[in-house]
């Protein structure tokens, strides 16, 4: 059965979703932020075949499906809701409305608790040039900052299990794959040597870093 939403017009532009409570994102969808001027921040969740779309601190979805492009990636609902997905950037359309252009922001206030799992981290691995961290935490799930981006990543998949290189990749649409290499590492930040050397594929660069398990604090 196919659940569908209702929209109203706030007096300020933004798109106030009702009757989506049902819809929810697969878990294995990578969020991201964008900020959209006068319609608003909304979330979106991405695989590859399907979007889910939400005005920020609503969590209200709309679910697209993807549909035919030649420029980026598209996701439509019917034929007056559509989210065009781009690195760093993105169209959206809803209820006809003119199509906004839109930028990757970071997570509002208030609902970054969504985009940091409420767990301790066990694995982190950081480097400069751009500066980046990588945390996973106790339940599986990861967060990547980058500048004044966070992403968040439901989990990782192996691709290699060698004795000294692993690769995985990590779950969602456009994610990185991270590779282990346990040669010892020269932690840039603290100085200190860490005992595996990462490489992380993201958008076509190729970053360098440093990773280890998460010292635990002692109560």
């Amino acid at each position: 059965m196919r659940l569908f939403c209702t929209y109203a017009l706030s007096l300020v532009g933004v798109i106030v979703l009702s009757g989506c409570t049902h819809i929810q994102p697969a878990e294995e969808a990578s969020s991201t932020w964008y900020d959209c001027g006068k319609a608003g921040t909304y979330e979106a969740r991405l695989t590859d075949q399907k979007a889910w779309i939400s005005p920020a601190k609503q969590q209200q979805w709309i679910e697209m499906e993807r549909a035919r492009s030649i420029s980026g990636r598209l996701y439509a609902e019917g034929k007056h809701n559509n989210f065009l997905y781009r690195p760093h950037q993105a169209r959206l359309q809803l209820e006809g409305n003119q199509p906004t252009y839109c930028r990757e922001t970071v997570a509002p206030i208030g609902t970054t608790a969504q985009a940091t799992p409420d767990q301790p981290v066990i694995w982190e691995a950081r480097g400069q040039s751009p500066a980046w961290q990588l945390d996973m935490y106790s339940d599986g799930s990861l967060t990547l900052k980058t500048g004044q981006q966070l992403r968040h990543f439901s989990g990782w998949r192996p691709l290699e299990q060698g004795m000294l290189v692993k690769r995985f990749k990590l779950n969602g649409n456009q994610a990185p794959i991270l590779t282990q290499e346990h040669v010892g590492c020269m932690d840039p930040v603290s100085g200190q040597r860490w005992p595996i050397r990462v490489l992380l594929d993201h958008n076509d660069q190729e970053w360098v870093g440093c990773g280890r398990n998460k010292p635990q604090s002692i109560p």
